[in-house]
């Protein structure tokens, strides 16, 4: 969890503590020395309805950084999960593997797979690793997967590698750059994003993503997406030299 993330998380526990807190010494002051007569009752419960309203009112000005806290400390459990992948995986398969899963884990996306790029058809070749909610429904799109050859700067993963940086796509069907459009179509698919592992500066492989609504872009989750191509890539290095 980063510095910020922590902060902020800590300073709105403390706001709601504080909060409650009144609220269960107003409380415990009503059950110690009852009310008496209709008015004291009456400033009692006024005084407890208050607190109540303060605390829903509380929540809703603060759900956004709320969720936006719990958000970045998924995301930072991500980022650790594929760190630790990178030490100790003894393949490219299985560090990938671990990459892909959490990745559509975090955000909730049915298709993952990534390529890897072969020096000897000069092109990216599936690198046989898959994240696949639904089976049956992805198979004609998996096929199509299989077999694609990227060159570099050929449609949307060659531009990807090329490129060596990140990129999203908001609907598939209306893209230029998707050799697999009639497939996507068919099995439901959208948006779809990719990002490429890097060995040094050189990209070597991508990851490609995929999801049934048509979304725009989080660049801070595409920035993030980089660091761990970088963090992919460490397994590359070590399997191969």
């Amino acid at each position: 969890m980063s510095k910020e993330a922590y902060q902020q998380r800590r300073n709105i526990r403390l706001f709601y503590l504080s909060i409650g807190l009144v609220g269960l010494a107003s409380l415990t002051h009503v059950l110690l020395d009852p009310p008496h007569g209709f008015a004291d009752i009456a400033s009692s419960l006024t005084f407890l309805g208050a607190v109540g309203v303060l605390l829903s009112m509380t929540y809703f000005v603060f759900r956004p950084q709320i969720s936006e806290v719990a958000s970045t400390i998924k995301l930072m459990k991500v980022v650790q999960r594929v760190a630790t992948a990178a030490n100790e995986a003894e393949t490219i398969e299985e560090g990938v593997q671990v990459g892909i899963d959490s990745i559509c884990e975090y955000m909730g996306w049915p298709f993952g797979h990534a390529y890897i790029f072969s020096e000897h058809e000069k092109a990216l070749v599936s690198l046989d690793v898959w994240h696949l909610k639904d089976a049956v429904r992805f198979a004609r799109f998996k096929r199509a997967s299989e077999s694609l050859r990227a060159a570099p700067r050929e449609g949307f993963l060659g531009e990807v590698y090329a490129d060596s940086t990140p990129m999203w796509i908001l609907d598939v069907a209306y893209s230029s750059v998707f050799p697999r459009k009639d497939e996507a179509i068919d099995a439901g698919l959208k948006a779809a994003f990719a990002f490429p592992i890097f060995v040094g500066r050189q990209a070597v492989a991508v990851m490609e993503f995929y999801d049934y609504e048509a979304k725009i872009p989080d660049e801070s989750l595409l920035h993030t997406m980089a660091n761990i191509g970088k963090q992919l890539g460490q397994i590359v290095e070590r399997v191969e030299t």
